[in-house]
């Protein structure tokens, strides 16, 4: 997309455009500068078209030798098993349905499974293996691999499927080496090596105590309040201490990042070990069968001949993520002419607070009016940011409109044709109002590996956009499952603003440095505390025992924090079960320590807290290998 925008912009000064173009985009409505920029791509005879890749035997066959390569390497570790089990993945999706391509692969992603302890998945590619074009001089060895499964996970008929299996390797044609690799199985069976089950900690989705009735995913010591400087924003009711839940909110639309479609499900975004593909494009695999068919039903059958045209281009997360916020509303309204009337409901509403208000006075996540509702900036951007955005949106309206039945059937390729048709320009401009919308309304999904945080897709959410940034956040905020949980960080007083960090803190980043990225992205200018006050970053801060000169407040202080650097040691190392009371204690610290910010144990305290919070959300550790 860079590139054609690049040639529009050559093109426009080749004419002296430009001033013709930011005076019309500056006063049309998103609608109109949707048909603008079509105008201009057939004025100078730009025609949107992409490629994309299809299922391939040659590919399918070229990922799995990769993975092979990996996974049979002498020094093969941990990290490199996972990248032999994304290879084999890649192999899977891109394998024709029925084939034995895709047998074989999924007969050897069941070999990496196994290594990384994920019995259930390994068996259940097995038996995708065995149902389908599994070359049967292959299936002793894999018929065995199932057996050790039932062995660790306590399967009762485990001896009777374990004689069957001798049974058909008996009638089946073995070569030598391949014997002595299924003796060396059969014997660590009958060693009993493998030692039960692997504990996996799944921590439950908290519940709110006392919901707030107008904002249902809300505790009732939230509200929303409105005035001219912070906009929309939430405040506390009560005072709230550390650790009290505040929001857990299932956001409208997810998207997954590109990088991670052959590791996570294209539906809820969670890992999917032995994930299923789609049946007709190589861009989208799935953790379960229920996933896909839903996937399906909601968003994927007009994606699917779609999204690879648009990766091509090198369409961003947050692209996508407005192309498929523009069929989840399209469907669930089920007439466009609905949605236009929803969508004037909300223009021509009077109050800034209950914009996108429900008819029953709530503000309600799973209503498209309080996602309509969330702002744009529009006011703000500059007139090359419209322009590029519209002209995403151009492409991705193309594409739907002519290799899709989004529109009832696949309209022609012919840009004034489209352009005729009021349906499909209305589309446009609700494309381009997500396009402005989602980039400050929404939060990266992500996970926890080892010592990073690693981004897996994209959240739009409503009741969560309204949290306003500080560069020392009273809320944190982590993904679990596929929801949003909000917790208060340290004690925060009735009528206090809720503020979450935008990814700016001041312990990592200069007061300069992050006032500017905070203007550039979104478009205001910070004045939190640590702003106002122009606070130290990490390596500056002082001890509280210099901060304080009372000997009795040091004292309590100092026995509040007698576990820290045991609990700073945990978290690092991923071990929050050690000391149940861990997270307890942790906020008790706050509590003491609140006052003396900014010090360094203060910030030590909430740093370790994050971690703690972070790791009890979504994850993806590799456990202790089981050796060859």
């Amino acid at each position: 997309m860079d590139l054609i925008f690049r040639t529009l912009n050559v093109r426009l000064i080749e004419i002296n455009g430009h001033r013709e173009l930011s005076a019309k985009l500056k006063t049309f409505t998103d609608e109109q500068r949707v048909i603008y920029t079509f105008n201009l791509l057939e004025k100078f005879g730009i025609q949107p078209e992409s490629t994309c890749f299809q299922k391939d035997t040659e590919k399918s066959v070229n990922k799995r030798i990769k993975g092979n390569k990996i996974y049979t390497s002498r020094f093969a570790n941990a990290e490199q098993y996972v990248n032999a089990w994304e290879m084999y993945s890649e192999s899977i999706a891109y394998a024709l349905p029925g084939s034995e391509e895709l047998a074989l692969a999924y007969g050897n992603r069941s070999a990496v499974l196994f290594r990384l302890k994920k019995y259930k998945e390994c068996l259940e590619d097995i038996e995708r293996a065995l149902s389908s074009n599994y070359p049967d001089d292959s299936r002793p060895k894999l018929l065995l691999r199932r057996e050790m499964c039932f062995k660790v996970l306590g399967e009762l008929d485990r001896e009777k499927k374990f004689q069957e299996t001798h049974q058909l390797m008996e009638k089946m044609s073995v070569k030598e080496g391949s014997k002595a690799v299924l003796e060396n199985m059969v014997r660590m069976i009958k060693l009993d090596e493998l030692r039960g089950k692997v504990n996996e900690k799944e921590y439950p989705l908290p519940e709110i105590a006392s919901c707030n009735p107008e904002v249902p995913v809300a505790s009732d010591g939230v509200q929303i309040k409105y005035d001219d400087i912070f906009g929309r924003h939430l405040v506390a009711t009560r005072d709230i201490k550390p650790g009290e839940i505040l929001v857990v909110e299932k956001p409208y639309a997810l998207v997954l990042a590109p990088e991670r479609r052959y590791t996570h499900c294209a539906k809820c975004l969670t890992i999917a070990w032995n994930g299923i593909p789609c049946d007709h494009c190589v861009y989208a695999m799935f953790c379960s069968e229920k996933c896909k068919e839903d996937a399906w039903k909601e968003f994927h059958d007009i994606e699917c001949p779609v999204v690879g045209l648009l990766l091509n281009l090198q369409m961003d997360t947050l692209g996508l993520l407005s192309m498929r916020l523009a069929i989840i509303i399209t469907r669930k309204m089920g007439s466009l002419e609905a949605l236009r009337k929803e969508l004037e409901i909300v223009d021509n509403w009077k109050d800034p607070r209950t914009r996108g208000y429900s008819d029953d006075g709530k503000f309600d996540n799973e209503n498209y009016r309080a996602v309509y509702s969330l702002m744009t900036n529009a006011d703000k951007r500059s007139m090359a940011d419209i322009f590029g955005r519209a002209l995403n949106t151009t492409y991705i309206l193309f594409f739907l409109a002519t290799r899709t039945e989004m529109f009832g059937k696949k309209l022609k390729a012919s840009l004034p044709a489209l352009l005729k048709s009021s349906k499909f320009t209305f589309v446009g401009g609700m494309i381009l109002h997500h396009q402005q919308m989602i980039p400050i309304n929404t939060y990266m999904f992500s996970e926890e590996r080892e010592h990073e945080c690693v981004i897996t897709g994209a959240a739009l959410t409503t009741v969560s956009s309204l949290f306003n940034h500080s560069c020392n956040p009273n809320v944190d905020w982590n993904a679990m499952k596929q929801q949003l949980v909000f917790s208060a960080l340290y004690p925060i007083k009735k009528d206090e603003q809720l503020f979450v960090s935008y990814g700016f803190m001041y312990v990592t980043m200069e007061k300069e440095a992050r006032q500017k990225k905070l203007k550039e992205q979104f478009y205001f200018e910070c004045r939190c505390q640590p702003c106002e006050e122009n606070w130290p970053m990490y390596f500056e801060l002082m001890s509280y025992t210099r901060c304080i000169t009372s000997r009795r407040k040091v004292a309590i202080i100092k026995k509040a924090l007698r576990n820290l650097n045991r609990y700073k040691y945990l978290a690092d190392v991923g071990d929050i079960e050690s000391d149940p009371d861990m997270l307890k204690n942790l906020f008790k610290m706050t509590e003491v320590l609140s006052e003396c910010a900014p010090c360094k144990e203060y910030s030590d305290v909430i740093e370790t807290i994050k971690r703690v919070i972070a790791l009890r959300g979504n994850s993806f550790f590799i456990l202790k290998l089981l050796l060859p």
